[in-house]
């Protein structure tokens, strides 16, 4: 049973409720931690491949994640995670106004002003994944329901129980920015382009489209495609995870290529999200640890083929998650 899903629809009087049980979560977060990270990254890798990771010889593209998350740097994977603090990278890279505008950053959920706040806006932690609120109208958002919400979404501290160090060090707070849309009739959102790089060059796009994020018809659509617009999607995609039909090529294309492998110099592996409006794109945010699941393994596999561990420093000892930052 998924408790956030059904947390979510019990509304109002979830949040006692949530409260208590994320003592529980926290206490589990804790002794996971606690562990070695490896054994703590096995456990999920093995749920999906059903193997151990191959810590000595990796191949496929998650094993070479998992390495890089343990044995590297990732210092600089922390500050582009946040979706707050990725501002300083971007301004360092001179793509700061690729970034939607930004609202504003609260530490708490009570601190929002959702007067000062325009009539569209997004509002998202920095620490999570898919912690995102789509704010269409904010005529028809109920405040007192969407700060129980955010709380929620702030008790969790995400990357204790995956192995995801690098979420660790990030300080949650909530921002919102700007709503991005292609056009005022737009009801479910506009498509996300996610640019996967790959020593240093682009390896392919992931669109995810038709997403609702919250309700109960939340889910998505994925379709793939490599960098000159051709349909992969059967080649790399589950067939249960196939879209069904094919996304226009991007009008910016090019523009999302150029710009994803100027951030990719810096990082053997990384994908760069963009949106794209009628007349620019947007830099959405970097992820280093995405999710997995959803492609074949022999795409895993020369996707994972596509990254030179040779060329990464390996730090002495491994990472370990910041125990300052879970506050049981």
């Amino acid at each position: 049973m998924d408790i956030k899903k059904l947390i979510w629809k019990w509304g109002d009087h979830s949040l006692f409720i949530y409260r208590l049980l994320n003592k529980y979560s926290r206490y589990k977060q804790a002794k996971m931690a606690m562990k070695d990270p490896r054994e703590v990254a096995n456990i999920t890798y093995k749920s999906v491949f059903g193997k151990d990771i191959n810590w000595e010889h990796p191949t496929n593209l998650i094993e070479k994640i998992y390495w890089l998350q343990l044995y590297t740097d990732t210092s600089l994977w922390s500050v582009c995670a946040d979706k707050y603090r990725i501002r300083e990278y971007a301004a360092q890279k001179g793509i700061i106004d690729l970034l939607p505008k930004l609202y504003g950053r609260w530490e708490n959920p009570k601190d929002i002003d959702f007067d000062r706040l325009p009539k569209s806006f997004v509002l998202k932690t920095t620490n999570g994944c898919g912690q995102v609120l789509l704010v269409r109208d904010k005529a028809k958002l109920n405040i007192r329901q969407t700060r129980n919400l955010l709380e929620r979404w702030m008790m969790f501290r995400y990357g204790f129980e995956s192995a995801q160090i690098h979420y660790t060090r990030i300080q949650p707070c909530i921002i919102a920015e700007e709503y991005l849309t292609k056009s005022d009739d737009d009801e479910k959102g506009i498509t996300d382009y996610k640019v996967w790089c790959l020593g240093g060059k682009v390896a392919y796009i992931l669109c995810v489209y038709d997403r609702v994020i919250l309700g109960e018809n939340h889910g998505y659509h994925l379709s793939a495609y490599d960098p000159d617009w051709n349909d992969i999607s059967s080649q790399c995609l589950k067939a249960n995870k196939q879209g069904g039909r094919k996304v226009d090529k991007p009008r910016f294309l090019n523009q999302m290529i150029g710009y994803a492998e100027q951030i990719a110099e810096d990082f053997q592996e990384v994908r760069v999200d963009f949106y794209e409006t009628s007349d620019r794109i947007y830099l959405g945010e970097l992820t280093f640890t995405t999710g997995y699941g959803y492609h074949k393994d022999s795409f895993y596999e020369y996707l994972g083929s596509k990254i030179d561990l040779s060329k990464v420093k390996r730090i002495d000892g491994i990472n370990r998650p910041d125990m300052a930052k879970l506050k049981l």
